[in-house]
């Protein structure tokens, strides 16, 4: 058998592509066979000649493509004048044509003329002040001495850090940040051992961000180090108590590119008496508390510490968005390239207790929590080359009572992932969970002559706690998913009502995602032991899948595997799926032996859950060759060596 030669590209023939061979066509094959071709793309380079600037120095592209224009490069004293392809700086370069060989061109500059150097802070401050819109750069390191120092105010210009540092003080204020707004260019700086933190005995909300509290303009090359964000809160009755937290900006309506936070501390302490307003928001986000706009190359290792205590006799709901690198994203611009690493623990406590001798009263008390060690809540996005390593700990407790002719009922619904809380009408594609996450919820009643409930929804994915009209692709989560009930009806019963019946609480538990609604799944594996245990089961109904713990509407999971073990309280569990919608469907999915839950080896609760015929659907794996003729798995994707486990192409390659 001879093939047509290619002289610009070299065809590798893999008989299952997974294994690292080159097939030979030297000897007739015993049995049928399907090749793969394998391209090895030609790339031509873009040395970009900087002549004493500050930026990327090569992209690469494909051959005969026009490759992407690198951002504009930066030198201190210069504006960028654009790009030539010879070094006299003759010939322009726009980079809107196609080439196939390796080029360079050439960065030219013009002097600015109202750039000003700074060498103190004081001087930074003053001409901030006298002219906001001015730029500026920094000549060496302004270290402001220890001093407590109030923010720097609006600014519409252009400061560059020229790779000098910022260092050195602190801030105590609601709106705290070493700028209040920024509406201009910040770049190249360092910020470093810094205090921020809100008046002692401080009531009120307060809005934090490291370098801006809000960020209108763009934020680049920018390293945060060596800090702290302190805030402790004290509020009662009506007072707006509300909180927004980040790293770099409380609020992104610009653009953050390439930012660093490390060795940093973020601490949120806040106890609320008898809040009487129908809605409290808190957000907090390791380098954005709330996103709106461009996020690209953001890396944090952080110590995250977050603790709630809440007593209310009123009706109220109380949301709370915690995440290792943002809160909450609200845009639907592409983010990409986010690194969450370090530890993060959240502590909720919760008392409703409301008496009435004569009018008949309901206090609704409700908690949404939305933590992720990379983001708490994602909407309407799409998230690109996300990493999340940081270890999250959360704590529940709950203490309900209504007592005289009242009526006290606390809802619960906690949303728990390694990369993201709840992921809704969004996308995560090449994503990877290397942290162990884990939830531990204690609810009590207890009753006075009234009436009690109390109701939870709990759900915690390696990936996601909740996934609604979302895809996941090609994601891995290598971690732990554990969540432990300590008590659910320790209550305290005097001559009252205590309404609390099977079904109160759910807990949704999976590899992937604790619970998937009209989403899927695709390419996906979870390697991590997935734990849902309680100390009194009648009243939880546990859904725990090796994928999935509860995937309804119209969901897919297609091409995943499961191999952690799967342990539970409750019937409703599998190797791919606890519960499965009578309208979603697996297909070309196995669980590994090791994590079999009974003896048929299940992978959804029920064994005699119908599958079309070409879903091909087994219970476990058997071998990487039945993997690839038997499940058409696709060898661009994934890897194996034939030993372990398949692993996805991008993680090895």
């Amino acid at each position: 058998m001879e093939m047509e030669a290619n002289s610009n590209k070299e065809i590798l023939l893999n008989m299952l592509h997974m294994v690292k061979t080159l097939y030979f066509f030297d000897v007739m094959p015993a049995r049928n066979l399907k090749l793969y071709a394998r391209w090895t793309p030609i790339l031509i380079t873009v040395t970009l000649e900087l002549n004493g600037g500050r930026g990327a120095q090569k992209i690469t592209a494909l051959e005969g493509s026009i490759p992407e224009a690198p951002e504009e490069p930066t030198k201190v004293g210069y504006v960028f004048f654009g790009w030539f392809s010879d070094e006299q700086l003759t010939l322009p370069y726009n980079f809107m044509t196609a080439f196939n060989t390796d080029i360079t061109v050439y960065a030219k500059w013009e002097a600015d003329s109202k750039s000003i150097a700074v060498y103190t802070f004081g001087a930074l401050r003053s001409l901030i002040e006298s002219d906001p819109y001015g730029t500026y750069y920094l000549g060496n390191n302004l270290d402001v001495g220890g001093e407590n120092i109030s923010s720097l105010g609006t600014f519409y210009g252009t400061l560059d850090g020229n790779g000098y540092e910022i260092c050195n003080y602190s801030i105590s204020s609601y709106n705290c940040g070493l700028f209040t707004e920024n509406n201009g260019v910040i770049r190249n700086l360092v910020i470093s051992n810094f205090t921020l933190s809100t008046p002692k005995n401080s009531q009120y909300g307060a809005s934090v961000g490291g370098i801006a509290v809000i960020n209108n303009g763009i934020i680049r090359n920018v390293c945060i180090k060596d800090f702290s964000i302190n805030i402790k809160i004290a509020a009662k009755d009506y007072i707006n108590s509300e909180v927004e937290i980040g790293g770099i900006s409380a609020v992104n309506d610009g653009k953050i590119l390439n930012c660093l936070l490390e060795r940093g501390t973020i601490s949120l302490d806040i106890t609320r008496e008898n809040i009487n307003r129908d809605e409290i928001c808190d957000i907090v986000g390791g380098a954005i508390g709330t996103n709106n706009d461009t996020l690209s190359d953001i890396s944090a290792n952080l110590s995250i510490d977050i603790k709630y205590g809440n007593t209310s006799k009123y009706s109220s709901e109380k949301y709370i968005y915690a995440g290792g690198i943002v809160g909450q994203n609200k845009t639907s611009i592409l983010s990409k390239n986010l690194i969450s690493e370090g530890n993060m623990s959240v502590c909720i406590s919760d008392e409703i207790s409301i008496y009435e001798t004569q009018n008949h009263r309901t206090a609704y008390f409700s908690t949404f929590a939305y933590i992720g060690s990379v983001i708490g809540f994602g909407s309407s996005g799409s998230f690109n080359n996300v990493i999340g390593n940081m270890e999250t700990i959360v704590d529940i407790e709950s203490l309900t009572g209504g007592g005289g002719c009242a009526l006290a009922d606390l809802t619960n619904n906690i949303y728990l992932g390694g990369i993201v809380g709840k992921l809704q009408d969004a996308n995560l594609t090449f994503c990877s969970s290397m942290n162990n996450i884990k939830l531990t919820t204690n609810d009590r009643i207890y009753d006075n002559y009234g009436w009690s409930k109390e109701t939870s929804n709990i759900c915690c994915g390696g990936i996601a706690g909740d996934a609604t009209s979302a895809t996941f692709t090609s994601c891995s989560s290598t971690g732990l998913v554990r969540h432990d009930v300590k008590a659910q009806s320790g209550s305290i019963f005097i001559n009252g009502k205590i309404e609390l019946k099977p079904g109160d609480t759910y807990s949704k538990c999976g590899g992937i995602a604790g619970q998937m609604t009209d989403s899927s799944a695709i390419n996906c594996y979870s390697t991590g032991n997935i734990t849902a245990t309680s100390i009194e089961s009648y009243f939880i109904l546990f859904y725990v899948g090796g994928i999935s713990g509860y995937t309804a509407g119209s969901s897919v999971i297609d091409c995943c595997y499961a191999e952690g073990n799967i342990r539970s309280e409750g019937n409703t569990k599998g190797g791919i799926s606890g519960y499965l919608s009578s309208e979603s469907l697996i297909k070309m999915c196995f669980a590994a032996a090791a994590n079999n839950i009974t003896s048929d080896g299940r992978i959804t609760d029920s064994i005699t859950k119908s599958f079309s015929l070409d879903t091909h659907t087994p219970s476990q794996f058997k071998s990487l060759e039945w993997l690839f003729y038997e499940l058409c798995w696709d060898g661009e994707i994934w890897i194996a060596d034939g030993v372990s486990y398949p692993k996805l192409r991008f993680q090895i390659e």
